[in-house]
């Protein structure tokens, strides 16, 4: 979305999310805008497998990436909040990096993800 600075256009296998796009706003001149966010099942159920995120996106909303079965890394560590159901069912999600600023991991947010469930519990137990 142009306006928002909200990206939500799915797209090939390795997703680079930028800190920037430039926007043309009329035939001669063009807009700077930055990519605060993800759009809410932006990415659901798509075949991506790596996703890289901008220093500026600190939310995963609801859903983001429900349903991505390929998904295998993500880099996580500017981001504060993860939305329900945001990894559901990325099943082969493994590699991860988590915010030492993470406060909110919201229901169901890495459901059926279940080798990072048995990791993140081994850790809690150490």
């Amino acid at each position: 979305n142009q306006s928002t600075g909200i990206y939500s256009e799915p797209c090939d296998t390795d997703v680079v999310i930028p800190q920037y796009i430039v926007v043309n706003v009329d035939s001669t001149h063009k807009k700077i805008v930055p990519i605060t966010g993800i759009a809410a099942s932006a990415f659901g159920g798509t075949t991506i497998t790596t996703v890289y995120l901008n220093s500026g996106i600190t939310e995963i909303p609801d859903g983001a990436f429900e349903g991505c079965s390929a998904l295998t890394g993500v880099d996580l560590s500017n981001v504060t909040n993860i939305g329900s159901s945001a990894f559901e069912s990325a099943f082969e999600l493994t590699n991860i990096t988590f915010s030492n600023s993470l406060t909110e991991i919201g229901e169901r947010a890495f459901y059926d993800v279940d080798t990072l469930i048995s990791e993140l519990e081994q850790a809690c137990k150490a």
